[in-house]
């Protein structure tokens, strides 16, 4: 019979399925550290900011390393934050791209594909 798990041994489970470097620098991930980048940005970080962050963070910490190509999360964040205004709205609180820009701050990986230019992002 299976012992119940607590909280913890949960989360480590599903971050075990996505064996990447990357969950070692999502979980000592801050909020200093992320207001930090920001700042280094020229960010001033509002709440609005935040619920992008803490959006980006739910979402990795849900998909991990099988995170879909940028113009299917494109796609999720402009859903998610339709009532705001969509990507128009995610792009005047990072100009530089709200997944290259956000997820940078958000300690998640940035998708490789965010580079391109048709999605806005500088990185």
């Amino acid at each position: 019979m299976d012992k119940d798990l607590t909280d913890k041994e949960k989360l480590e489970q599903v971050f075990g399925i996505h064996e990447s470097s990357d969950i070692e620098v999502f979980k000592a991930w801050t909020e200093a550290e992320g207001k930090k980048i920001a700042r280094k940005m020229g960010l001033k970080m509002t709440k609005q900011h935040w619920e992008v962050i803490n959006f980006l963070r739910v979402h990795f910490q849900n998909v991990g390393a099988k995170m879909p190509p940028v113009h299917e999360f494109s796609q999720v964040l402009e859903e998610r934050f339709s009532e705001e205004g969509g990507l128009k709205y995610l792009f005047s609180l990072f100009p530089d791209g709200p997944l290259s820009q956000g997820s940078l701050i958000a300690g998640i990986p940035v998708p490789d594909d965010a580079k391109d230019p048709h999605f806005g992002s500088l990185h």
